[in-house]
Formats: C-alpha cells, structure tokens, sequence
C-alpha cells in the first residue's frame, strides 16, 4: 500500500535553536546518540516482529498437521462403521468407500486405507483357502511361519500395484506395528506406530513410514474391560504414510523460510527420526529454535523448528539499510538532521502501521478458521471470506470464484461468493442464484478471469482502459473505479479467483501481497466445500446402501430422536418415515417392550456402550414380531457421542426355531432318560471328554473327564477290546461299535458304545462324538430269547414230526376216498344206471322217482368226494410261484364253462394284462371256481354278465375282482361263505357242494393273499382277491 507522506511540521523554537553557530556539534552529539538510541530501537522491534513471525510459523504447522491427524482418524472411524453395518465387506464395496471419500484428490498424503482381520492359528488354512476362491489363487499370509496369533491385510485400496505388497501381510508379526495395534485395541482408541519402514516401499525413494490403527469390535459385545475388549476384536482399519508425502500434503510450499524435523518422542537420533526438510537441523545455521511436542492417538510427536539465514536476513536486511541511510544523513548532511528525525519517526509509524494491519489480518484468518471449525456451511464461510478481504482491503464490493472444468475441457468459474449490489429484481434473483452456487462464466475471457488466466495479481486502477477489459456491466450496475483480481493457488494450481473492486485510492501491489494470505486460506475452504458435497454424497450412497438393505435401518440423534428412517422401514410399518421421525417410532414398538429399550438406552448412554435388545415391531397389518436391534455410538475426538446409526433384523423365525430346538432338546433329554442312553463328545487334541448327563449311565456329575477315568468304569476283561476297538476307529480302519460291561454300584452291566468322527483333510481324527446306551435289559431278554428259540425249536421239531405224521394219514385217507369209497359208489351209480335205462319204462310212480334220486345223489357223493380231494391237495405238495396270466385264464374258463354247460349264454368283460405271480395250477382251481359261480348264480338273469378286472396294483400287492349280476347274498350271512359245506341258498335253487369257495380261499391264503366278498340279494356278488407280487 502506497504510504501518503504528511506536510512537514512548523519549526518550533527548539528547532531553530539548532541554527546557532555551535549547534552542528551539539546537533552531532545528539544525533550520534539518538542514532545510536534508534537502531537500537529498530533492531528490538525487527527482533520481535521476526520473532512473532517465527512463533506464528511454528503453531500453524503444529495446527495443521495435529488437525490433519485428526481428520485421517474420522476417516478410519468413518470405515469402522462400514464394517459394522454389514455381516460382510465385500472388497467391491470398499473400492465405493474408498472412490466416494476422494483420498487421492483431498488427502494424497494418505498411502491406503485397509482393513486387517485377527486369525488364530487355527483359522489360517481356512482364511488363506477362502480368500484363493476369491480370485487370488497364490494369496498367503505373509512372512510365512507358525505363530498363535496372524493377522491378515484383508481389503486395502487403492489396489495398486505398490499395494499389493501389503495384500496378505501380517502386521501383528512386526513387534513395533504390533505395539500400537495391542495398544489400540485395549484402549479403544487409535494408535500410532513409531517409525517403520513400510512393505509398499519399492526401493526408490524410501521414507520413514508410519501406520494409523483403528480397532474393529464384534458389534453388541461389552467392552468395559481390557479382557472384553480383546475378546471382541475382529481387526483394524489402518491408514500407513510415507512421512515425506504426508508432510508435502499437509504443508505443500508452506514454511520454506525454516527448518524443522519430526521425532517419535525423545531422544533425537536417526532411529527416531520421522521427518526433516532438506537442510534439517544444524548447530551452525539459524538463531531461533524451538520445539513443540503433539499429542497424536497413543504418540507423541516432538517437532523441532530453525529459522534459516534468509528468514533472519529478510527484515535484518531492511534493517541495515534504515540505520545506513540514517547513519549517511547524520555523517554527511548532519543540517538535515530534523528532516532524518522526522523521516524515522515517519518510518516508525509505517512500521506500526503494517503491524497493525499484520494484527488485522491474522484476525479475520483466526474468525475464519474459527467459522470452520464450528460446522458452518461453506456459501456461509464463503460470505465470511469476502467480507473480510473487502474489510481489509476497504473495497466496495467482490466476489469469490471456484475454477472447474467441463467435460470438453472449457474452464467455468462458478461463483462461491458475491457481494450485494442488487438494483433491481433481475439483479436480485441473479444474486440469489450466486450465493445458491447457481451462477457461473463459462470461458477466461474479460478483465474478471484475467488473474486466472495469467496466474498473477491484475491491477486496474482505470478498468475501462484495461486491455482485457471487454466485460459489459449492465444498466444500474455500480460504476467498477478500480478493480484488484486474485488468483487462489493449491499445491500449485490456480482453483479460484478474489475480485475486488472500488478502493478509494485504487489498488497496488502491496496490498495484492498484503491479501494474499487470506486469500489462500480461499483454497482449503474450497477443498473443504469439496469434501463436505463429497461426505453429502457419501452420505447419499449410504442412505441408498441402507435402503437396499434387508434390515430396517435407521438413525438417532444422541437423545435418541429418530433423523432417518430407511424404505425398508417404510414398508413394514405402512407409514411415511416423516411421520415417525422423532420420538414418534416408538409407536411401533410393542408397549411392553418400550419401557426395556429405554432402560437399556439410558444405561448404554451412560456407559458409553453400543446398543443391542430383541423387541417386538408393528407390521402394517397389525402383526407385531421380533427384531434384533442393535445400535452403534459414533463419537467425536473427544469421545463424545454425536450420533446412533441403527438397524433391526427380524427374527422372528429364529426365535420360532429357537423354541422349537428347545423344545426338541427337551424331548431329547427325556428320551436319553426313557432309552437308558446318554451322548458325549471328545476333543481327541486336548484328550478330554464332555459329558453333559451321565445319569442314564452311571451316577457321575456332567462334566469333563479323560481317557483313564472312564476306562475305570470298564470290566477288566473288556478294557483290552475296548482300547483296541478305539484305535482301529480313530485310524479310520473300523467304525467304533462295541458292547462291553461296566461296573455300576457293584453290579455288572452292559452298555452299547457307537461314535463318529471329525477328521482334518489329512484324516486325522481331532474330535469324536458318540452314544452309550444301557443295554443290560436287552442282553437279559436276549438271553431270554435265545433259551425260548431253544426250546420253541425243540417244540417245532416236535411238531413238524407230528404234522408229517398227520399228513402222512391224511394222504392214506385221501388215497381211501380216492380209491375205497369211489369203487362202491361207482357200482350204485353205475347200476341205477343200467337199472334206468333198461327197465325205466316199467317202473311207475314213486318208483322211477327213488330211481332218479338214488342216481342224483350218487352224481352230488362224487362231486363232494372230487372237493374234498381237491381241497386236501391244495394244503399239500410244493407250491410253484411262476407269472401267471389272470386275464388269459378268465377267457379260458369261459370258453370252458361254454362248452361243457349247454346253454351257457353271458357276457364276458374282461380287463387285459392282469399278471400276478403265484402256483399256475393252483390259480387255475381258483379261476375255474369263481368263474363257475358266476355264472351258476347268474344264470337265471335275462342278461347274465361276468366282469374281470383289476382293483389295485401296487409295488407289493395285485388285487382283481370277479363279479356278477347275479341272485347275490344277504351279508348278514357271509362269515359262512368260505366254510366247508356252507351254502347260502338251498340246492334246489342252485346245486353245489359247499366246497369251492373254502377251497379258493385255502389256495389264496397259502400264497400269502386274501379273498373278501360283497354282495346284496338280487345284486350280484364281487370276490376280490388279494395276492404279494
């Protein structure tokens, strides 16, 4: 800024007395002393000014790198929440995080985010396994070696090729990573590593390294103590850095004119040493130093600070050339004396002036970082930004521009700031749209892109007459009298622009110098604004990531006031979520679980713990079921609670299952006590066994015991099979069965012993479980069985002889009807015969009708001798089982019946392929009868009908039917049907022995089948038959 010089002063007489000849030696003196009081005064004031900007240095980078710190651990804490908000991340959806949060763009500094999961040694093969079906078919946790404890860098991004280095490495191996990990995890906090060297480094350019551990618990677990803690860790989220990035992020060009190093703690040595700039810290350059230690999560990092010679030299500089040119005015034109004196003291009060203005200028930095740091929104710290630069520039009006691109690559400045100058209604609507976002120029054309386009301060003090002034001001517009363009610089690159406009006196460099740390400060403040739509569209994806989700999600307001309702729970409630923000979601839990989720909600809050509780929530139709809720405290730096993020699961049919296996499990105890058995289990490893009711057994208390306990219980004789038998199992040679007795209160009893086993993909049996079952009383009935089979065959034998016997008789009784009985009435029949024939026409009356009768009963004599020889076969001789034809055998008994019997007319209906395995013989006795039957019994019908057909035909069984339409029979009376010499009507109405039927039912029974029939009087009869394929 151009200093206006002021009119010089009226002499006073003290003045004039220095115009008295012996003055110019007074006026030496005293000039020698006040030059010698004024560099005196001069180098105080540079000391201090330079002291304060040393000072001033050193806490904006402490600042920057603690808050940058701070910011990369929100980032490990915005992570966690990922991994708790699902059952499992998948790497696609850490690549979305990863790609969302922009790290590349708004944090270079940062290497990777990762994620690293704990693995017992058990659980290696199966980790590494898994992760090769995954599409890593070489993946190993590496350094390779036995250990009880791994860790594996499960998902890290970006998965660079540097990365890769780290894909698989087990962190917890190394002691120093392995200390801030333990301390992270028994803290619950973040933690920093002390200098590493990181797997990424590829051997160009190698930094110091360090990593940023946050730790990862299962959700719903305590975490109260350092023991809960450990057992609930699932892994961390980790950042690392390379320190010289880091610093080059964090710093950029910033601090150049000092020297300064970063130490792990104390003492300061190479080994320890995270950062230092190129010339680092000497003993021979520099005069101030000074070192601040920052409180960093579980570090401390001490930062030792240097001025260098051009820092020292900048003001010592100006310095110098005061006292010269005050010490060249005193020796060479000691009369100007007044004029010198009056030029210091002019001087002194610019200098004031400046540091006024210094003061001005790091308050309106200290208001705004102070507006950051409360939360406000970025147009609003825009706003704070402009009017600030025209406070302290004393402009009338400006505007603050952000630089982009388009995808054609014509730059826009889209303005963030905008002074209101409206005149009339389409100006204010313009202005509206400016500090919405909305308005923009497309193109660096015109004096108010000028600072963008040459990357320098434009000066205009008569902006009409500028070369690049081609910008129309419209009608009412404020006339522009001068205009100061600024352009904003990042890491280099122009990201913005500063326009003021109408200082009184016009613009100057200086004053461009001046504002131009507070317009750098323009450039976080666009970064931030960056971040802050990037965080509002990360928060966009998570909305639309929970409503994709099963679970009904939701969250709180650390009083527990509902801010955001899922779709998910939309559709089950049947209601808006606006109308259930608040408190008023509590409607849809059931009333008498309200009441058990604040109690547990206060007593979370006051512990600090996350929440998790089964309730029962409203469906839209009324139906109320049970969820698993749980909640998740997110806190700040401080560890205060900022926010819940929810979800509830529904469980109902896990609780429906949950008593459903309680219930069976119920039912299985009682059945173990009921069946005298009891089960156990067997970690083959550890050489223990568990059993958890012992009683059905023996009276022993559940619990565990080994191998030379439960042999105690085992009979001497039977302890060898027992050991033997055990070994043949466990090898895999032999499943373990075995019977043995135990000892049990001084008695003896038997137990059946049966088990399975658990083996590696080697075949190494590693756990066992198995039955033992008190068999006592089956080894007595057993016993019991075994002398009744004895004597049962001693009987049978007996028996069998006396059946033979009684056969034997029976087929000398058959052979005397055959031959002894059939002899004698062959002769009387054969007479009456002979009698009738030739002297039937000399015999009347009474006479001819005795000699028809004796004839007839002779015939019917035969006939029951034929069924009763018939019927004493069909219990004897070997019974044949061959296919036999049913369909075939009823056509050929028809076409029989047709032949022998004159007269014979009836209709045959007969179902084809009806095959059954039986005696041919045999089924041909039982066809003939049946089918003679029916047609005897339907014969006097003016339409007899014979019908064969099949009923059933099953993988065990064939059943086919014969009916009629014939005289039929009253049921009342058809237990006697199949008895010998049974009839249910009288000979004179239809001749018959009585015998067919019992016989047809002898030959069904001896092939394993049944007869039944059904039947009413004047309706016809049904036979179905019944026969084992």
């Amino acid at each position: 800024m151009t200093a206006h010089p002021q009119p010089p002063p009226r002499l006073s007489r003290g003045q004039a007395l220095l115009l008295h000849p012996a003055s110019p030696w007074a006026v030496l003196t005293i000039a020698l002393a006040l030059s010698l009081w004024f560099w005196r005064t001069s180098v105080a004031t540079n000391d201090r000014i330079t002291e304060e900007r040393f000072q001033r240095y050193v806490a904006e980078a402490s600042q920057r790198i603690t808050l940058r710190m701070q910011e990369h651990e929100q980032i490990l804490r915005g992570a966690v929440g990922l991994i708790l908000s699902s059952d499992d991340v998948t790497r696609q959806e850490w690549r979305d995080f990863f790609q969302a949060l922009n790290l590349k763009e708004h944090y270079p500094g940062i290497l990777a985010l990762g994620y690293t999961v704990m693995l017992k040694a058990e659980e290696r093969a199966a980790y590494e396994k898994q992760v090769r079906q995954e599409g890593f078919p070489d993946f190993a946790i590496s350094p390779r070696g036995d250990r009880p404890v791994y860790s594996s860098i499960h998902l890290i991004e970006p998965f660079s090729e540097r990365n890769q280095r780290a894909f698989g490495y087990d962190m917890y191996s190394d002691p120093t990573r392995r200390a801030a990990m333990e301390l992270a995890r028994d803290r619950n906090s973040a933690a920093l590593t002390s200098r590493v060297t990181l797997v990424q480094e590829d051997g160009h350019d190698i930094q110091a390294g360090t990593v940023l551990y946050m730790p990862v618990y299962r959700p719903g677990q305590p975490l109260e103590t350092t023991a809960q803690r450990r057992q609930a860790l699932l892994g961390f989220v980790y950042s690392p850095f390379r320190m010289g990035d880091l610093m080059t992020d964090i710093l950029g060009h910033w601090g150049r004119e000092l020297d300064f190093e970063i130490y792990d703690g104390a003492p300061f040595s190479e080994a320890n040493r995270l950062y230092a700039t190129r010339s680092g810290i000497t003993d021979s350059s520099g005069i101030r130093r000074t070192q601040v230690t920052l409180a960093l999560p579980m570090r401390e990092w001490t930062l030792r600070f240097q001025s260098t010679p051009a820092f020292e030299a900048e003001l010592e500089q100006h310095s110098s050339l005061i006292i010269l040119a005050t010490g060249g005015t005193i020796s060479l034109l000691l009369l100007q004396l007044l004029r010198s004196l009056a030029r210091e003291v002019r001087q002194q009060q610019g200098n004031q002036a400046a540091l006024a203005q210094e003061h001005r200028r790091l308050a309106s930095i200290a208001r705004l970082r102070d507006a950051y740091i409360r939360g406000h929104d970025g147009h609003t710290i825009f706003a704070l930004v402009l009017t600030e630069i025209l406070d302290l520039s004393n402009s009338q009006f400006g505007y603050i521009t952000e630089l982009s691109y388009r995808p054609d690559g014509e730059p826009v400045q889209r303005f963030l700031a905008l002074s209101d100058i409206a005149w009339d209604e389409a100006s204010r609507q313009q202005y509206a749209g400016a500090a919405a976002g909305r308005m923009q120029f497309v193109g660096l054309n015109g004096l108010y892109a000028a600072a963008i386009d040459s990357g320098a301060a434009v000066i205009a003090n008569d902006p009409a007459h500028h070369p690049r002034h081609n910008d129309r001001i419209p009608a009412g517009h404020p006339p522009m009298q001068a205009f100061l363009g600024l352009p904003i610089f990042r890491d280099g690159r122009i990201v913005g622009s500063v326009g003021l406009a109408n200082r009184p006196g016009g613009y100057d460099q200086a004053l461009a110098d001046y504002l131009q740390p507070v317009v750098d400060s323009c450039s976080q403040l666009i970064d931030a604004l960056k971040d802050q739509q990037a965080l509002q569209e990360s928060e966009n994806q998570l909305r639309q990531l929970c409503n994709s989700l099963q679970q009904l999600i939701w969250t709180a307001t650390p009083d527990t006031r509902c801010d955001f309702l899922s779709r998910q729970w939309e559709e089950y409630t049947g209601r808006p979520a606006s109308e259930q923000l608040g408190r008023a979601w509590m409607a849809q839990i059931h009333p008498e679980d309200q009441g058990r989720l604040n109690a547990a909600w206060e007593s979370c809050i006051a512990r600090g713990e996350n929440l998790r509780i089964d309730l029962r929530i409203r469906r839209h139709d009324g139906q109320y079921r049970w969820f698993d809720t749980r909640a998740s405290a997110l806190k700040d730096r401080e560890g205060k609670l900022i926010r819940w993020i929810g979800s509830n699961t529904d469980v109902q049919v896990e609780r429906e299952m949950m008593a459903a296996l309680s219930e069976a499990r119920r039912i299985i105890s009682q059945g173990q006590r009921l069946g005298h058995f009891a089960s156990w289990a067997a970690d083959l490893k550890q050489g223990r066994w568990f059993i958890p009711d012992f009683t059905p057994i023996v009276d022993w208390p559940p619990g565990e015991y080994n191998c030379a306990q439960l042999l105690q219980l085992a009979h001497a004789e039977d302890v060898a099979n027992l050991q033997q038998a055990w070994r043949e199992a466990e090898a895999g040679t032999a499943p373990f069965d075995i019977k043995c007795r135990i000892r049990h209160r001084g008695e003896l009893r038997w137990v059946h012993l049966t088990a399975e086993f658990e083996r590696t993909p080697e075949g190494k049996a590693e756990r066992a479980a198995g039955v033992a079952r008190d068999i006592t009383r089956e080894v007595a009935a057993e016993e019991q069985i075994r002398q009744f089979n004895d004597s049962l065959e001693r009987r049978v034998k007996e028996r069998t002889a006396e059946l033979a016997a009684a056969n034997h008789e029976l087929e000398g009784f058959a052979y005397a009807v055959s031959h002894d009985l059939r002899a004698p009435l062959r002769a009387i029949t054969g007479f009456s015969q002979a009698l009738l024939e030739d002297y039937g026409d000399k015999l009347e009356g009474e006479a001819r009708e005795f000699l028809d009768e004796i004839i007839r009963g002779g015939r019917h004599l035969g006939e029951l001798i034929d069924g009763l020889l018939t019927l004493s076969r069909c219990t004897r001789g070997e019974l044949r089982r061959e296919p036999v034809d049913i369909s075939a055998l009823a056509e050929a008994m028809a076409r029989e019946i047709r032949s022998h019997q004159r007269g014979a007319h009836f209709t045959l209906e007969v179902e084809p392929g009806i095959q059954v395995h039986g005696d041919p013989a045999m089924l041909e006795v039982v066809m003939r009868n049946l089918m003679e039957n029916a047609w005897k019994y339907s014969a006097h019908q003016k339409a007899p009908h014979i019908r064969v057909y099949a009923d059933s035909i099953t993988a065990d069984t064939v059943a086919w039917c014969v009916a009629d339409n014939g005289a039929g029979f009253d049921m009342n009376y058809a237990n006697k049907l199949f008895k010998p010499f049974q009839r249910l009507h009288r000979q004179s109405e239809f001749a018959g022995t009585g015998i067919g039927l019992a016989t047809v039912q002898r030959i069904i029974h001896r092939h394993g089948g049944d007869i039944t029939a059904s039947s009413a009087v004047n309706q016809g009869a049904v036979f179905r038959i019944t026969l084992p394929t």
